[in-house]
């Protein structure tokens, strides 16, 4: 967004440039004229979003340029600056629309308010207008999309403008929040507010993680420096845990966009790219095209199944990035899609000839929000493949060792036994395997639940401490991880069949 300060004293235009804090504002450039003949040609060379001018200067007033500037096609909002307080001056600012009328010397305070006021008008009338022509179902004609400029208040001129759109994907699948996806985003727009090749308009929210960025492609715009200016920003944002696909549009007019949007963005949905890319609509042949959307070849789930029943994970991944590789920097979103069943079909078929229960796997790999996230990318992909074979990996190593993970559980559960957060948690933690798997593998194995196992291995502490020791039922129950001593009796019972005095008892007299 830029601006333009006119005043035939040199020193008031230096003097407000180096006031305003152009970057707290949201201003990229500031242009400085000194008669209404450099300010024309400021103009005519530029995109001025925001004009602030003096009213009287010679050879044509403030007045006469902002006529100028509507007669032509331009809509800056306009802030008036004058030494005089003139009725008539005041009554032609608020015919002429402008948004307000200063009177000098105006305190920086007071510019920096009204200007910040400039900024959201302007961006609230582009981001209007954007957003209608992007989200819009039909094609707009040349007639429609002139009354549209004219009813929010824009450039005329744009109609005679060339714009790139760069259409961009979020991706974010690789375990990590979705928290930090408007930060993100932010972090992208902002540097795209300071350095890109042509002045960006908006940032259109199409969708979650899809967004529309139209730039002016002025005459002296190089398309092959709008690519670069794209790929430095995402080089700058790559501290965040996503990644975003950007598609570089070629240069079109309003009239035109809806087809260009259109054509992007179904090409934008139908393939994936590598992480952090920027791809240039004007480099897209059909020879890509082909490579791109070319059917897999049959994915070798029996050889996948047996390479991991013998914990060879390696192969499958080795398997999986050499059909990736063939896609280069663009892949097939259905192929993606075969791959992701593919692997699944494989977990499901090993762990079915182990006879393993697959359903605490289940939530990892058959949900929707996780399949849209193990395709949004290559390298999501290969996330999400890695981490699903590790933990298969874990279940069958753990399956096929079970009487040395059994006695690993009663070693936990002993060392543990006084502690009162003593749970299927912890113990899996140590074991590094899943607490859902965990339970079911001991319960397969045991016949018997992990809470019934603990607390039948308290309640024998228990009983042990009852008999040798003169100590109270509430010092016995802390002893054995019990802090809540009316559960603890009711578990002693629910187990031996007495309460825990009745057993001390009992074993006494036994002794004498």
């Amino acid at each position: 967004m830029n601006i333009l300060i006119v005043d035939d004293e040199y020193y008031i235009v230096q003097g407000i440039r180096n006031v305003i804090d152009c970057k707290k504002l949201g201003i990229s450039e500031v242009f400085g004229a000194y008669s209404m003949k450099q300010a024309q040609k400021v103009f005519e060379e530029h995109d001025v979003a925001i004009l602030l001018t003096d009213i009287e200067m010679p050879k044509g007033s403030g007045i006469d340029l902002v006529r100028w500037v509507y007669d032509s096609g331009y809509a800056p909002v306009v802030l008036f600056l004058t030494g005089h307080q003139n009725f008539d001056y005041a009554y032609t600012a608020i015919k002429l629309q402008c948004l307000d009328y200063l009177l000098k010397p105006v305190r920086p305070a007071v510019l920096a308010e009204k200007l910040s006021e400039a900024v959201r008008v302007v961006k609230k009338r582009t981001e209007s207008f954007w957003f209608r022509l992007c989200t819009s179902d039909v094609p707009f004609s040349r007639e429609e999309v002139s009354a549209v400029l004219k009813e929010i208040q824009l450039p005329s001129v744009w109609m005679e403008q060339r714009f790139c759109f760069l259409y961009c994907k979020i991706n974010s699948g690789t375990g990590e929040p979705d928290s930090r996806r408007e930060e993100f985003f932010t972090a992208v727009e902002n540097l795209f507010e300071t350095d890109p090749a042509g002045a960006v308009s908006a940032f259109v929210k199409l969708e979650e993680n899809r967004y529309v960025i139209p730039v002016l492609y002025a005459e002296h715009s190089v398309y092959e420096q709008l690519v670069d200016d794209c790929k430095k920003v995402l080089a700058a944002a790559g501290n965040f845990p996503y990644s975003c696909t950007i598609f570089v549009s070629e240069p079109c007019f309003l009239p035109e966009s809806f087809q260009c949007l259109q054509e992007m963005k179904t090409f934008g949905e139908s393939v994936l790219a590598a992480e952090n890319s920027v791809i240039p609509m004007r480099t897209v042949n059909s020879e890509n095209l082909q490579k791109a959307l070319s059917p897999l070849p049959d994915v070798p789930v029996t050889q996948w199944c047996e390479w991991l029943l013998q914990y060879r994970t390696d192969r499958i991944l080795s398997d999986v990035r050499s059909f990736l590789k063939k896609g280069s920097i663009l892949y097939s979103s259905d192929n993606l899609i075969t791959l992701y069943y593919g692997i699944i079909q494989t977990v499901f078929s090993a762990l079915s000839k182990k006879g393993i229960d697959a359903k605490t796997l289940f939530p990892k790999i058959a949900g929707h929000e996780t399949l849209t996230k193990a395709i949004s990318s290559a390298d999501s992909f290969l996330w999400w493949t890695e981490m699903i074979l590790a933990e298969v990996n874990d279940i069958l190593t753990a399956d096929a060792d079970s009487s040395s993970l059994l006695e690993s559980v009663r070693r936990i559960v002993r060392k543990h036994l006084t502690d009162s957060d003593l749970n299927r948690t912890l113990i899996a933690d140590e074991l590094h395997l899943n607490p859902d798997y965990l339970s079911y593998l001991f319960h397969r194995k045991t016949g018997q639940s992990l809470v019934s196992f603990i607390n039948g291995e308290r309640i024998f502490a228990a009983k042990t401490l009852l008999l040798v020791t003169d100590e109270t039922m509430s010092a016995i129950a802390e002893a054995v991880g019990y802090f809540d001593s009316p559960y603890f009796f009711r578990q002693f019972k629910k187990i031996t069949g007495m309460t825990p005095q009745q057993y001390r008892d009992t074993g006494r007299i036994a002794e004498r």
